[in-house]
């Protein structure tokens, strides 16, 4: 760990798991309130998309999200289409007195955003069936404090699992993606959605990007079959100066050539500070890092970031890849995207292929790369060479 925690998070306080009801009803929503009091959860209330944002930035908890269909002035499709633009990990439920094909067409968007949905509650529900999803929600998100994030970093509880990428045209290993995972001593595997969100309002976040870069540079230094390797930089870390000198030390330290790195950023980090945001990329790039433009297409300023910034990948979001086999539209948008690469002399990845249609696909697009569960799905570093061999 070439990183020191410094800054303290003694001022930190341990975030409990939180309820947000979404509804324009207040008697539900002090319903779910009070299930969620009950349960040991923090809880808030919203009753418009407007409200809703504030809300979730003032959290720091790991949120479940109840919502209604019916909001009034506006309806739950449009909540979710939101949160997808968020890049929200939170799980959610609908609860809605709507027809009940309705209500799963509305789950269905929800997982073609990329969204993880639970099983929907019809209303009127009964106070146990809210209970039971808070309650399990509650159970799987226990508090989890700083401390125990930092104790987790230094006693090597941190793990990091590894998503093949592979060559759209003939199915070889490529790269892998980094995927964090907690070792948690007794809780077990804990995925990111877990402790990420606590994770990137403390000063924990560096630290923990760095221990993830450093295993992920050791995953592929072991592997030779595998070119590349990912990593996720969140706003908080690409936002540090020293970053880009981090990682080249990193890189140095492990032999590893820089070139097999490539730096995922997304456009809500992209567009917090554009100026030095450029200048970041610029340096990482100087250094020989490959710089990706996660999510593509989801934002309004996608193509100006192209434009701004010398990125050398795009990754085309999820939420359009896995609607391919059923939505012309979603095709249209990826091929698009893949001739745009094309055109800029940038690596194309589509993420989130589930099935030999969209597969087909893509290499009739000419698509570079793909990852998703049609390849393989996370699996712990060490076995990463195996795979690639088999």
């Amino acid at each position: 760990m070439t990183v020191p925690l410094g800054t303290s998070i003694q001022a930190y306080d341990a975030l409990r798991p939180r309820v947000v009801a979404v509804d324009d009803d207040p008697l539900i929503r002090e319903l779910i309130c009070s299930v969620a009091g009950m349960s040991g959860c923090d809880s808030a209330q919203v009753s418009s998309l407007s409200e809703l944002d504030p809300v979730l930035d003032a959290g720091g908890a790991s949120d479940l999200i109840v919502l209604d269909l019916d909001l009034g002035a506006t309806d739950g499709v449009n909540v979710l289409r939101h949160l997808h633009d968020r890049h929200c990990r939170s799980p959610i439920v609908i609860a809605s007195g709507c027809h009940a094909r309705v209500v799963q067409s509305a789950v269905d968007v929800g997982q073609s955003f990329g969204l993880t949905m639970l099983a929907p509650l019809a209303k009127p529900f009964a106070h146990g069936e809210l209970a039971a999803a808070v309650k399990k929600h509650s159970a799987s998100h226990a508090v989890l404090t700083p401390e125990d994030v930092e104790k987790a970093i230094w006693n090597g509880e941190i793990a990091v699992h590894m998503q093949p990428i592979v060559d759209v045209m003939n199915g070889h290993a490529a790269g892998a993606k980094a995927l964090v995972r907690w070792n948690h001593p007794t809780r077990g595997l804990l995925r990111p959605d877990q402790f990420i969100p606590m994770v990137e309002k403390l000063p924990l976040m560096l630290p923990l990007t760095m221990e993830i870069a450093g295993q992920a540079v050791r995953s592929i230094a072991g592997c030779p079959a595998v070119l590349q390797t990912s990593i996720n930089v969140p706003p908080v870390c690409l936002a540090d100066p020293s970053f880009p000198d981090l990682l080249a030390d990193l890189a140095a330290a492990s032999g590893l050539a820089p070139t097999r790195m490539t730096v995922e950023i997304t456009e809500t980090a992209a567009m917090e500070d554009p100026a030095f945001t450029a200048a970041q990329v610029t340096r990482l790039r100087i250094k020989g890092f490959q710089v990706a433009l996660d999510d593509f297409g989801t934002g309004y300023a996608s193509l100006v970031e192209l434009h701004r910034m010398p990125v050398s990948e795009i990754k085309i979001d999820r939420s359009f890849v896995m609607s391919m086999s059923t939505d012309r539209s979603a095709q249209a948008i990826v091929r698009s995207i893949v001739g745009l690469g094309r055109n800029l002399d940038l690596r194309v990845i589509a993420e989130g292929v589930e099935n030999l249609e969209v597969l087909r696909l893509l290499q009739a697009f000419e698509c570079d790369l793909a990852q998703g569960y049609h390849f393989a799905r996370p699996m712990p570093a060490t076995d990463l060479a195996k795979w690639a061999r088999d």
